[in-house]
């Protein structure tokens, strides 16, 4: 579904730094695109600030 195979998921990903511990749907994707494009939060990098 998420195009990844879970065992590489569970191997590669969750253990990172910044993983949520979970796949996120579509959706969650579509919310967040849309949550950026709009303006006051246009300038919003993503990159820590410290």
């Amino acid at each position: 579904m998420h195009g990844i195979d879970e065992d590489a998921v569970l191997e590669t990903v969750m253990p990172t730094k910044y993983a949520i511990k979970r796949l996120i749907v579509p959706h969650e994707v579509a919310t967040l695109a849309a949550f950026l494009a709009l303006g006051p939060v246009a300038t919003v990098t993503g990159s820590p600030t410290c």
